[in-house]
């Protein structure tokens, strides 16, 4: 009889998942900062955040 092995880790996508939840605290937070005071450190922030949402988009499995 054989036996049946996992395929991997169950928690496969949990370093994506917790990148978007984290992208989409950060993306708030640098929009609100762009409007009310400006500036590239804010827009660096936003971007920053834009981009860890769009990552775990395109990648939910985190391979």
């Amino acid at each position: 009889m054989r036996r049946l092995k996992p395929e991997g880790p169950a928690e496969a996508g949990l370093g994506t998942t917790v990148l978007g939840v984290l992208g989409l605290v950060v993306l708030p937070v640098g929009l609100i900062g762009l409007l009310l005071g400006g500036g590239l450190a804010w827009g660096i922030i936003a971007g920053l955040g834009a981009l860890a949402v769009l990552v775990a988009y395109l990648d939910p499995d985190g391979r």
